[in-house]
């Protein structure tokens, strides 16, 4: 079980649900486990950000351009990642359909 950060209590039963799907399980668990890292750093960067914006230091302005050309960056990342995360997840799905063969 992945525990879901900022949700105590709520969990994603992810590895359950790759065993119950046998040989495609561990992509799966993989694909998942992929994602929640990629959005848990994109969230602390995210509460980064906030607090810059929220307590801006003396001659910050700088400091915070290069922050949200990152922020930037990193969103695109984060994109680019749930995307490939949803083909890959829409291709095993289709591999563990009954009667698919792929």
């Amino acid at each position: 079980m992945l525990d879901r950060p900022g949700n105590p209590g709520q969990t994603v039963e992810v590895v359950q649900i790759g065993r119950d799907l046998g040989s495609g399980g561990g992509d799966l668990v993989r694909i998942v486990t992929k994602l929640t890292r990629d959005l848990e750093r994109f969230d602390a960067l995210l509460l980064r950000h906030r607090k810059m914006l929220e307590h801006p230091t003396a001659g910050g302005s700088d400091t915070l351009t290069r922050q949200s050309e990152r922020l930037s960056q990193e969103a695109a990342n984060m994109v680019t990642s749930v995307q490939e995360a949803l083909k890959q997840l829409r291709e095993l799905s289709q591999a563990t359909k009954p009667g698919s063969r792929g």
